[in-house]
């Protein structure tokens, strides 16, 4: 005769399951032109904490913010991002 077990459900473990499902579904949709569009934003999110790393690296600390913006704003031009430098943009709550 096979004996089973009941198990009760661990409420912990079902919402961190429901959480990385929500993760994957928000970050691995596919755009209409059948692209990831989490693997799109991955390589941007890459590519700029790249830049970001080399301006650092670069000018080290000590320098106020608008500096390592300019600076940031130049690799990021360079790699052959189109970036815009302080854009406006709208908030509601």
């Amino acid at each position: 005769m096979i004996g089973y077990q009941q198990v009760t459900p661990n409420p912990q473990r079902l919402v961190e399951e429901q959480v990385n499902d929500d993760y994957l579904a928000l970050t691995h949709r596919q755009l209409p032109n059948g692209e990831d569009m989490g693997m799109k934003h991955a390589k941007i999110t890459e590519a700029v904490l790249g830049c970001a790393f080399e301006v650092i690296n670069e000018l080290g600390a000590g320098f106020l913010e608008s500096v390592h913006e300019t600076a940031l704003l130049l690799v990021l031009r360079q790699k052959g991002l189109s970036v815009v430098s302080q854009h406006p943009i709208r908030a509601e709550f």
